[in-house]
């Protein structure tokens, strides 16, 4: 059972790689035993962890990184994760744990369509990949809105189209299930790669929750690049801690919950994981010439501090 002691650590070591990257055994101990206590690991952290935990297409050391990514994930909101073939393969493993576990809208914005789905029925296709795949699938199968946006212009290869086309796509438009494709203008070379992730917007239940993953996908070979992961989370008013004071005011929320979710989170969510999802939403409106809500569906509402 997931169960992370939680260690604290100092904020200047959260966006520092080599600090945030220590998969020694006793690194991976502290992160992977000890008492859980209610205040320590939300509900969505938990069923993360267990879906880490039980994955049987990841290896033992890839289950260890991502379990410390997520442990820190949830006491610090924000993680950094070095360049290199093991940190990549932890972070993407936690991104499909939220993708499997965290109900809501999720965004992937790529200059090509999710590697995934253009993958979907190659042979090259590997089981991390997969996995991945099918998590997408499933998302929008159980109803949970997922919003392709990517470069229409040379987006993949005539083998991969016909493959995504059939096998994806046309199905979901047939059944009426919702998966939709934001197409960028100019070609995936103008793509802005520090703009490269996906985030989900979870407004339901008591406790409203945004998980994000950011990336420079388009050259994985520079030195030094890496990708960040964000979580922020209201707490719910029996929370132990990160409570929100109950709000006296009756205000324009009062009848759409999706506001009110908004409102409730936007205390925990960090300066710097605020500036990311503006970058995020400046983008698409920019591009699309439409409101937030208008591009990415009632959940966007979390996105919109007006």
């Amino acid at each position: 059972m997931f169960s992370p002691s939680l260690p604290s650590t100092s904020p200047s070591s959260v966006n520092d790689p080599a600090q945030a990257w220590d998969t020694t055994a006793d690194a991976v101990t502290s992160v992977t035993t000890g008492p859980l206590t209610g205040g320590q690991s939300s509900a969505a952290i938990q069923a993360c962890g267990r879906e880490i935990e039980q994955a049987s297409h990841l290896s033992s050391s890839t289950k260890h990184g991502a379990l410390q990514l997520l442990s820190t994930l949830a006491t610090q909101g924000c993680v950094a994760v070095p360049e290199g073939a093991e940190p990549r393969k932890a972070a993407v493993a936690v991104q499909w744990a939220m993708e499997r576990t965290l109900p809501g809208t999720e965004v992937i914005m790529t200059p090509d369509r999710p590697t995934p789905f253009r993958k979907y029925g190659q042979t090259d296709i590997d089981e991390a990949q997969l996995a991945r795949a099918h998590a997408l699938m499933n998302r929008y199968k159980r109803m949970d809105p997922l919003y392709l946006v990517f470069c229409h212009e040379g987006p993949a290869s005539q083998e991969e189209d016909p493959i995504y086309s059939r096998d994806i796509l046309k199905p979901a438009q047939r059944d009426n299930l919702p998966l939709f494709e934001v197409w960028l203008g100019g070609t995936k070379s103008h793509f802005p790669s520090a703009l490269s992730g996906a985030f989900i917007l979870s407004p339901q239940g008591p406790e409203p929750a945004i998980f994000a993953i950011r990336a420079a996908q388009v050259d994985k070979t520079r030195a030094g690049a890496a990708l960040t992961l964000w979580w922020a989370q209201a707490r719910s008013a029996s929370g132990e801690t990160g409570t929100a004071a109950p709000s006296t005011a009756v205000s324009s929320t009062v009848g759409d919950p999706r506001k009110a979710a908004a409102e409730q989170i936007h205390p925990h969510i960090s300066p710097a994981f605020n500036n990311t999802l503006d970058d995020w939403t400046s983008y698409l409106q920019n591009q699309t010439l439409q409101p937030i809500t208008r591009v990415l569906g009632r959940d966007a509402a979390l996105l919109d501090r007006r």
